[in-house]
């Protein structure tokens, strides 16, 4: 049992960091549901593997499982940083008010102007990035 069970978890470990990888190279493609992916982790286990009929239906029931888990640590891990997003947001709203107290209505807007740059600069640099990885 563990001869072939060790193997299998390797096999596994080895195929998350890919299945990880492949979801931000490719954001615009659509994300299999965990039924489909133990499927596709399955089917190619089968084929390398030269499972018999029994093991693959075993490894069929682990794949699920294992799928339906990870979909559910994903979407805690999501909702958590959504979370800290809002978090984040409630702070810079906090910090410009109490700024807006102290400047004056010049320093402020010019204040205000200076951050617009800085993000459209990073947008654009997010973006060259994004171009050298796709080629």
């Amino acid at each position: 049992m563990l001869r072939t069970t060790l193997p299998l978890a390797l096999l596994l470990a080895a195929a998350i960091p890919a299945t990880a990888q492949d979801g931000h190279r490719h954001g615009e493609r659509e994300r299999k549901s965990p039924e489909q992916r133990a499927e596709m982790h399955t089917s190619r286990m089968q084929e390398q593997l030269k499972l018999d009929d029994v093991q693959a239906e075993k490894v069929a029931e682990i794949n699920l499982r294992f799928a339906e888990q990870m979909e559910a640590v994903r979407a805690a891990r999501k909702a958590e940083q959504e979370g800290m997003k809002e978090k984040a947001r409630g702070l810079s709203d906090s910090r410009d008010a109490e700024l807006k107290a102290v400047l004056s209505e010049e320093q402020y807007a010019r204040m205000l102007e200076l951050r617009e740059q800085h993000m459209q600069e990073m947008k654009e640099r997010r973006s060259m990035r994004k171009q050298e990885h796709e080629h």
